[in-house]
């Protein structure tokens, strides 16, 4: 009996407990308002951004939020705030409490997505081979390295041919003139390897580089010359030859063929006065009495190394003929002088002058008048009349003077002056030459 008293004393006092603990709970804290992170937005068209949303008071009881666009064709948000752009245009994005309806607004610009143009793609389609069997001294006109290359969206292909430095795998230096898909290679490459390779490049694309290519040049082979020969066929010989008396040429360049032309010719032996020209021809006039012999005749070609063959010419004895002595070696004129310089107008004036050398050949002088500048200058033989003062300028002529052929000229300046009493000596006084 005393237990169930006790059970219901407690009982009772848990219910008063609970009772009075219910009627002290305090009242819900409601929401005030509601602010957003950004107030603005611009996005582009496919992009997203998610809006954060600000609930206050921070200890309100339901901060539970929902969203809202005012154009889904332009911008579409979802339950958490992600904002998605849909198309280019303008719309509002709504956040509202549950609690007690607050708001909050950002406007949203959508612009439209712009689609770069699309990038130029360059494709080597045919890498650059070298040509085969390159010789120094003759690689053929026009032999050439050539690319085929192709690049999209139109664009224009530009190319660079450069030296490629193999050792350091490498591009070392640009090629002047070097610019299109085809490169020349020079006809004077010396004997070595090459190593070339080409940059193709387009405006908006990745540059590309063909694989280098090694161009080989090969050491020029030595040929030898052809050999110098001599027909043997052939006998030269000079007949008997009289002293002063020229002879009749010897061609002996007939004989001589294959070397490296042009030949050259040299002579030992010869009779006195002949001579072997650069042609290879024997000519000349003895000029002393020589026993019949024989003279060597040296060809040389002008190949490297010198090439040379003998030709063995006979002659017969040159005699000193009849006793008629032998013509006086012709001796040039060098010079004249000891011309007079003046003359008296009116007044014939012998022209003297010395001839240099003294023994010279020919030492007749013709004199001519070049110039008279107005004196009326003649001459007859070497007399020189002027009938009015100024300067004559008259030629000595000796004919045969330099040669046998070429004659001496020299000109003179004489001074002609009128005497004092002025006498005019010209017009219809003028007296008649003999």
């Amino acid at each position: 009996m005393k237990m169930k008293r006790s059970l219901l004393w407690a009982a009772t006092a848990i219910v008063a407990c609970v009772v009075a603990v219910s009627s002290c709970k305090p009242e819900p804290i409601t929401v005030t308002g509601v602010t957003l992170d950004q107030s603005t937005l611009t996005l582009v068209e496919g992009n997203s951004v998610t809006l954060k949303a600000t609930v206050k008071p921070n200890d309100a009881e339901n901060k539970a939020v929902t969203w809202k666009s005012s154009k889904t064709d332009v911008a579409t948000v979802d339950p958490s705030g992600k904002v998605t752009a849909v198309k280019e245009g303008s719309a509002s994005i709504t956040v509202t409490t549950v609690d007690g309806g607050k708001t909050a607004t950002c406007a949203v610009t959508v612009n439209a997505k712009v689609t770069p143009p699309p990038t130029p793609e360059i494709s080597v389609t045919t890498q650059p081979a070298a040509p085969e069997s390159l010789t120094e001294g003759s690689i053929p006109s026009g032999t050439r390295l050539a690319v085929v290359a192709s690049v999209t969206e139109g664009a224009a292909l530009k190319y660079q041919w450069y030296i490629y430095d193999k050792a350091n795998s490498k591009v070392s230096a640009a090629i002047d003139g070097a610019t299109g898909a085809n490169f020349t290679l020079s006809v004077s490459l010396k004997a070595g390897e090459y190593w070339f390779v080409c940059e193709i490049s387009a405006t908006g694309a990745e540059t590309k580089f063909t694989n280098p290519v090694k161009v080989t040049v090969s050491v020029k082979p030595v040929v030898p010359p052809p050999a110098l020969m001599i027909d043997p066929a052939m006998n030269f010989a000079i007949p008997a030859m009289t002293v002063g008396k020229q002879i009749t040429n010897v061609d002996v360049s007939k004989a001589v063929s294959g070397g490296t032309p042009p030949y050259t010719y040299s002579a030992t032996a010869l009779p006195v006065g002949l001579i072997i020209t650069p042609a290879g021809i024997i000519s000349g006039t003895p000029t002393a009495a020589v026993a019949a012999g024989t003279a060597a005749i040296t060809v040389k070609d002008s190949s490297l190394p010198l090439q040379s063959k003998t030709i063995t010419i006979r002659y017969g004895a040159v005699t000193s003929g009849s006793t008629t002595p032998p013509p006086t070696p012709f001796k040039a004129v060098t010079d004249i002088t000891d011309v007079p310089n003046a003359a008296l107008a009116g007044i014939d004036l012998e022209l003297t002058a010395t001839v240099v050398p003294a023994a010279a050949t020919n030492k007749r002088i013709e004199w001519s008048i070049k110039a008279d500048a107005g004196t009326n200058a003649t001459i007859k033989g070497n007399i020189l009349r002027a009938t009015s003062g100024g300067t004559v300028v008259v030629t000595a002529t000796i004919k045969k003077g330099r040669t046998l052929t070429i004659p001496f000229t020299k000109d003179f300046t004489i001074t002609v002056t009128v005497p004092a009493n002025n006498v005019n000596f010209g017009g219809e006084n003028e007296e008649e030459w003999p």
